[in-house]
Parts: C-alpha cells; sequence; structure tokens
C-alpha cells in the first residue's frame, strides 16, 4: 500500500502494520495512528489559516508596482512613454521585473506550508 500511495499517511500505516504484527495491540496501534493523522491535517490547515495573511500581504506587495505603473501611464502619459521608449526606461523596467520575481521566490519561500 505504501507503495502504490506514496505519501505519509500510507507509510505510518505499513510501518504500523510491521511493527504490530508481532503483538495483538493493533486496534491500538490503529486508534493512535489515525488520532495522529487527525493532528496532523488539523495542525496543517491551522498553519495555512495563520500564513493566509502573509501570502495575501504579499500578493498585494507583488502587484502594487504594477498598479503604480497603470496609474502612472494614465494620469502621466509623457512619463510613462518615457520608461517605455528610452533605453534607461528600459532598464528601469527589467531592474523592477528583477526585483519583482525574487520577492516572488522570496515570499513563496517563506511561505511554504510544510505540514
Amino acid at each position: 500500500m505504501a507503495k502504490r500511495m506514496p505519501c505519509h499517511e500510507s507509510l505510518m500505516i505499513s510501518r504500523v502494520f510491521r511493527v504490530q504484527s508481532e503483538t495483538a495491540a493493533i486496534s491500538r496501534a490503529f486508534s493512535i495512528l489515525a488520532e495522529t493523522i487527525k493532528d496532523r491535517r488539523h495542525v496543517g490547515r491551522k498553519v495555512s489559516a495563520l500564513t493566509a495573511e502573509g501570502r495575501m500581504s504579499a500578493w498585494v506587495l507583488m502587484l502594487i508596482p504594477i498598479g503604480l505603473g497603470l496609474f502612472i501611464d494614465i494620469t502621466q502619459p509623457q512619463m510613462a512613454s518615457a520608461l517605455w521608449s528610452t533605453w534607461i526606461g528600459h532598464i528601469v523596467i527589467a531592474v523592477i521585473a528583477l526585483l519583482e520575481f525574487f520577492a516572488y521566490i522570496l515570499a513563496a519561500h517563506l511561505l511554504k506550508v510544510n505540514v
């Protein structure tokens, strides 16, 4: 079963079978295993809920430069055309895109939920 369904829970069940095959207390072992699996899932949901604010903050921070660029494009067309048509503007856009990429990687790494 552990080979067909490679996850933590099936691996724990196969280990319980191996260990408890020598003793008669398999029902107690399964109840403890079921409680452990429930606790792990509960902790995973709690971690996901606690990091939701951080994930939303990361999305907002990632969208601020895009929103600011659109705002400048609408309100200051001369400045936006300089940004899109000059080589210095292209460098600025490339630096912003690179920094946004690194910010996304960092936020994804910090907010990774592994339980």
